[in-house]
């Protein structure tokens, strides 16, 4: 004799998002009759039209002709459902539940190109307006939405988007708009001020501020590589190359001078055991090492004590880098050699009388520049292939972000690659020699003659 009691249903009361053919579920306590569960007694409005069907304690209404989009849906079950014992519902069971919108649509985007960072709007119709009922995504990409309303979207370009098309879902489905172009470090190249007209010639990231050196020890410093500051490097020497260790910036330069700082911007002099101008340096990972003329190589672990090692060349050395436990040196006259150990040095066939410039290391291998275009790359450092630069010009300046070879060099060119094998021309505001290169995390800055620095994000 006991009632039976409705205790639970799919979708449940106030369900949102409902598919058009979802079918509508009802859970009773007991086991019902069937000839009780019709389009009579187990109801939905709004026109719905369906079949209901009762299984045990499970009745059913499946829908012949599909809901109708972001509609609100009322379903009654009414007290003429009764269990096979003939006992009838207490009271009518009432819910709704609301169907999915429409899908969106996307018309346009403003701007269509961007750096990872910006900001851009699209717009269309049919989109949540709440954000987190909206998904943006760059090629692919997860955005971050700013703000949201049903005919326009606010989306961070994400870190790490590629040029692609711009997708957009929300509850309703999903649209794909046309293609973003996403501006890539290295790609669009502008101009800053360093408040000088020295010349110059070498600059590293410390992790807080850029730090760049060049003739008659001028050192500038900037936290953002647009705003520079000039500092006392306490030395007329000129300074060709500067480097960060994690804990000391050291930078090197004429007749062996060699300078050390903590931050950049209060310097000392180090005692230097060679009178040859120093042309490279590098941490690393465990020592400072730098390079210069007439085959010239010194160590120090805290950039304040050097030694002098045996290069078994007297070729002016221009670069030095290092991946793991792989050193390389590259200088005059396409001299390049590898060591284990910074004792023993090999010399390597670049195939090339070329004299190089600038080196860099990455997990890929070793790419090496310099004059008249050249550009080497290596996997392990033996093995040596010329690639096409599509310049003559002398490249000077290196660097790798991570997804981006940057190569600077005479007139102000600029090349990228994404792998150093493939180079594109990018268009520069420099007209002076760009003779260094350094990465951020988020920025590459290039130095060169006269004062020049130019910056790409």
């Amino acid at each position: 004799t006991t009632a039976p009691e409705v205790v639970w249903t799919d979708p449940s009361g106030g369900a949102q998002n409902v598919s058009l053919t979802t079918p509508i579920r009802v859970g009773f306590s007991r086991v019902m009759d069937p000839a009780t569960i019709t389009v009579t007694t187990f109801k939905i409005d709004n026109g719905a039209y369906g079949v209901v069907e009762q299984l045990g304690t499970t009745a059913t209404f499946t829908p012949i002709k599909r809901f109708k989009l972001n509609t609100a849906y009322t379903v009654t079950i009414t007290t003429g459902v009764r269990d096979r014992d003939g006992n009838p519902l207490e009271m009518a069971h009432v819910w709704q539940f609301h169907t999915v919108p429409p899908p969106p649509a996307v018309s346009r985007f403003v701007p269509d190109s961007g750096r990872a960072g910006s900001i851009i709007t699209i717009y269309g119709v049919n989109f949540s307006d709440n954000p987190v009922g909206n998904s943006v995504r760059f090629n692919g990409v997860q955005a971050t939405i700013i703000s949201a309303a049903p005919t326009e979207i606010r989306a961070e370009v994400p870190v790490g988007a590629a040029t692609g098309p711009v997708t957009v879902a929300t509850a309703g489905g999903r649209a794909v708009s046309g293609i973003f172009n996403v501006i890539r470090p290295g790609e669009i190249w502008e101009t800053a001020s360093s408040g000088v007209i020295s010349s110059l010639a070498g600059v590293t990231w410390t992790g807080s501020r850029f730090v760049a050196v060049g003739v008659a020890g001028t050192i500038l410093t900037s936290p953002d590589g647009v705003t520079w500051t000039p500092r006392v490097s306490g030395t007329l020497h000129g300074l060709n190359d500067v480097s960060w260790s994690g804990d000391r910036v050291v930078a090197v330069g004429d007749v062996g001078e060699v300078l050390s700082s903590l931050d950049g911007i209060e310097w000392e002099r180090s005692e230097s055991p060679t009178r040859s101008s120093l042309f490279a340096v590098t941490w690393t990972g465990n020592v400072f090492l730098a390079v210069g003329a007439d085959g010239a190589i010194l160590a120090s672990q805290l950039g304040r004590e050097w030694v002098s090692l045996y290069s078994q060349t007297y070729n002016w050395l221009y670069d030095v880098a290092t991946e793991g436990n792989l050193l390389a040196v590259c200088g005059h006259s396409g001299v390049i050699r590898t060591s284990r150990d910074g004792i023993m040095w090999v010399p390597r066939e670049s195939g090339t009388t070329a004299t190089l410039l600038a080196m860099t290391a990455t997990e890929a291998g070793l790419t090496v520049v310099g004059h008249n275009g050249t550009i080497l790359t290596s996997p392990d450092g033996r093995v040596w292939v010329a690639r096409q630069s599509q310049t003559s010009s002398h490249l000077g300046g290196l660097a790798w972000s991570g997804e981006m070879f940057a190569a600077v060099g005479l007139g102000g060119v600029v090349l990228t690659s994404p792998e150093g094998i493939n180079w594109t021309a990018r268009l520069s505001p420099a007209t002076a020699d760009l003779t260094a290169l350094a990465w951020s995390g988020a920025m590459f800055v290039a130095v060169g003659y006269h004062g020049a620095i130019i910056f790409s994000y």
